[in-house]
């Protein structure tokens, strides 16, 4: 597959200026996981290469509604090639080398010497550590969550003398970025390349969207690449990733992470679901989707242009994503839709459609879609709901059982404060998932932060197709938290390199005094305790934790402790297991195949990188393929003598370091 490095794709994406702010208005600041970014300008300035007489940028700081300013930092280039150049690893030299077109570090440096502004160096801007070290941006980290801050930035010349002030709007930590909702289109696959299409609704789209892939419908996803472009068709956006590492009759699952320049990330997309079909066989229909007629059931619908070519639509249902699917139905090439008269109400069926040749073969299946059948009778209300203080910590909330046949479960409701009448509670807030029909107890331990207040909670029933209705909700209870704090919930993590970003839910509402210890331990390890990586580092409040330095290939577990002054510490969050992936080696670009006197003739571009071996792979038809041969990495050709005459045969290569092997290249065929 072709990667795309996080150099190019910062020249793709946009040059490193102020952008859009990310709340609603123009800013010089922005915040991310790590602190506010600061703009100081559009050119690199030091004691060194001073520029119109400039030396330094002067940032100071100052809380929203306080009129003293505190200096943060002078800000300047680095001042030497050595300190400029220890900052980056060789692979990203590299790629400075290669984008600002010099031929060694020395001419790079005497480069940027040369051309120290913003438009002169975008290509390179992408990666944080040379924004920095240029000092276009400050990154004020001594910063504190659920602050809101201004900036001064002020021009300092060779004597200390201040000018050119500017001013910028409020920027809140941690970062109010709202990410817009991304909505797969689904897409289409062929032979050893997938094609994936996403709409971006209105509203801030970051700079990066993450390509997360599955081969198959089971496992972990990973990271395989990041995209820059986005294609605008009418009014609306559209993101399009193609993926040149699939092989036939393999499924794949794609979705999008958003990211901005600052390290933001947003929710995830839709997954799109693609079946990697042979050039020659049948093709699957398309935008297969499910709706729900009431009293007439499920409706199944599709799209499909080669008519002509097939007999008949072959319909598979099965009661989970992973089957086993059943034929339930054959339709004549004409109909684009399917009615299933048997679903039952409440309870989701899985749907795909594969189509029947003239030949009665049967194609590949579609993407898998489901449909729950849905009723439009609401539940009646919880009753006999009571809210109790609990010693250990929480709130307990329990109702008794309803006598309804078609009850999907009960969700709880809190609001804070003590509130009598149904018509006065205000804006709810969830605070469990989807209970079970027999569960009459619900434990609420986030509101433990505030022990003694008053909190309200109402229950809702909710009927298996997911309609409330104006009857669900009970009447309000209220409850007092009592104890020490309760254990944090929804502990979750995402790896970045040789770290990992750690966050959950935080104390509703917030109370002063309240703070988190983070717990680290190697997962898989006899006799292995419990560590703290806090230390001193998290503020007051916070929810989120950046453990660095970790080794790749390592299986890690982590946990998270309340503590609050005057009621003691909590238990510990539920273990989280987070594992740092090993960096996969990249595969050979450009592979060809020629028949040559000895066999069929394999080569390839040059690959850089620590010593590794060059593993080839071939099959015959749509058969498994079997490895064939290796060479050193250095070497760029291999010969196939084993090959029979006349035989046509498809070959990919990966490099393999250590017990890593890399993702496949792209596959070519040749004949003898």
């Amino acid at each position: 597959m072709r990667r795309i490095g996080w150099l190019l794709l910062g020249a793709a994406l946009c040059v490193p200026r102020p952008v859009r702010a990310q709340s609603a208005a123009d800013s010089l600041a922005f915040a991310g996981p790590r602190g506010i970014y600061v703009w100081t300008g559009g050119t690199a300035v030091s004691t060194e290469h001073p520029v119109d007489g400039i030396v330094a940028r002067r940032i100071e700081r100052r809380r929203v509604g306080e009129s003293t300013w505190v200096q943060v930092a002078d800000v300047a280039a680095v001042p030497t090639a050595e300190t400029f150049f220890s900052l980056l690893a060789e692979d990203t030299r590299s790629q400075v080398r290669d984008i600002l077109e010099q031929p060694d570090d020395a001419s790079v440096w005497a480069f940027i010497a040369a051309n120290p502004t913003v438009d002169a160096l975008a290509g390179i801007l992408a990666d944080d550590r040379i924004r920095l070290a240029l000092g276009f941006y400050g990154l004020d980290a001594d910063v504190r969550s659920g602050e809101r801050y201004e900036y001064r930035i002020r021009d300092v010349d060779a004597s200390g003398t201040l000018s050119n002030e500017r001013v910028t709007t409020p920027v809140g930590f941690p970062s109010e970025v709202t990410f817009a909702p991304i909505v797969g289109l689904g897409g289409q696959a062929r032979d050893s390349v997938a094609v994936s299409y996403w709409h971006l609704e209105r509203g801030h789209t970051g700079r990066f969207l993450e390509v997360w892939r599955r081969e198959g419908l089971a496992g972990e996803y990973q990271m395989i690449d990041s995209i820059g472009a986005l294609i605008l068709v009418g009014d609306s956006l559209r993101a399009r990733y193609e993926d040149h590492a699939v092989r036939p009759e393999g499924t794949y699952q794609y979705f999008l992470v958003p990211r901005d320049l600052f390290f933001n990330r947003g929710p995830a997309s839709d997954t799109t679901t693609l079946y990697a079909s042979d050039a020659a066989a049948l093709t699957a229909p398309t935008a297969l989707r499910v709706e729900s007629v009431d009293t007439v059931g499920l409706v199944v619908r599709w799209s499909f242009r080669e008519r002509e070519r097939i007999r008949a639509f072959r319909v598979e249902r099965a009661p989970a994503l992973e089957g086993p699917w059943t034929h339930v139905g054959e339709v004549p090439p004409g109909d684009s839709s399917w009615t299933d008269v048997s679903a039952e109400p409440g309870r989701a069926h899985y749907y795909r459609l594969r189509v029947v040749g003239p030949r009665g073969e049967i194609g590949p299946p579609t993407a898998t879609t489901f449909g729950l059948s849905r009723t439009l009778t609401p539940p009646t209300a919880p009753y006999g709901v009571r809210a109790t203080g609990r010693e250990g910590g929480g709130v307990e909330i329990v109702w008794f059982r309803s006598a309804e046949t078609d009850l999907r479960g009960y969700v709880v409701a809190r609001a804070s404060g003590g509130i009598e009448a149904a018509a006065e509670v205000p804006a709810l807030t969830t605070v469990s998932d989807v209970l079970g029909p027999d569960d009459t107890v619900f434990v609420d331990s986030v509101s433990v932060f505030d022990a003694g207040r008053a909190y309200t909670y109402l229950v809702r029933a909710i009927s298996v197709s997911e309609v409330p209705g104006e009857w669900g909700l009970s009447d309000p209870v209220v409850g007092r938290a009592v104890g020490p704090p309760g254990a944090p919930t929804a502990l979750d993590a995402w790896v970045d390199g040789d770290s990992v970003e750690l966050g959950w839910n935080a104390p509703v509402p917030r109370m002063p005094g309240v703070r988190y210890r983070v717990y680290r331990r190697v997962a898989a390890v006899r006799d292995t305790t419990w560590v703290d990586v806090t230390g001193d580092t998290l503020a007051l409040n916070a929810n989120r934790f950046r453990d660095r330095g970790l080794d790749p290939g390592r299986l890690y577990e982590y946990s998270v402790r309340a503590e609050w002054l005057g009621a003691g510490a909590g238990p510990y969050a539920l273990p989280l297991r987070v594992e740092v992936p090993r960096a996969l080696p990249v595969p050979p670009g450009n592979l060809r195949a020629s028949r040559g006197g000895d066999g069929i003739v394999l080569e390839w571009d040059p690959v850089d990188g620590p010593p590794a071996v060059v593993r080839v792979h071939r099959s015959a038809g749509a058969g498994r393929s079997e490895v064939v041969g290796e060479v050193p990495l250095e070497a760029l050709t291999w010969t196939d003598a084993r090959a029979r005459a006349g035989v046509r045969y498809f070959y990919f290569v990966t490099v393999v370091r250590g017990d890593v092997e890399g993702p496949a290249s792209a596959a070519v065929s040749g004949r003898r």
